[in-house]
């Protein structure tokens, strides 16, 4: 997982985490990930989130993505997720409706 920190350079000088996950996003991964997204709540303005490359995506990450963003929200820090799903993935996560959960976002 690739994570890298940008400052805004807007008046209003937030600090924005980008966090970059590929590959298999499983079960055995979910620990890591979940202590990245949430230290990067505690720690910043903003998260931006992207998903390239992704081989596996099991349910658990999915559920983990959705309360990451509903604490972000709760936290009132900026959240943005971007997913580049291969078609299968895609078509799953359609058919199952959690896409809906991220209507915010960007999946494609």
């Amino acid at each position: 997982m690739e994570t890298k920190s940008l400052s805004d350079l807007s008046a209003t000088n937030k600090q924005v985490k980008i966090i970059v996950m590929e590959g298999e996003l499983t079960l055995e991964r979910v620990e890591n990930i979940e202590n990245t997204l949430f230290n990067a709540i505690r720690d910043y303005d903003g998260i931006q989130l992207q998903l390239k490359n992704v081989q596996k995506l099991d349910l658990r990450v999915i559920q983990l993505l959705y309360a990451f963003r509903r604490a972000s929200e709760t936290e009132n820090k900026e959240f943005e997720i971007e997913m580049h799903l291969p078609e299968e993935i895609q078509e799953s996560l359609n058919k199952s409706g959690l896409n809906e959960k991220f209507n915010q976002s960007s999946i494609s």
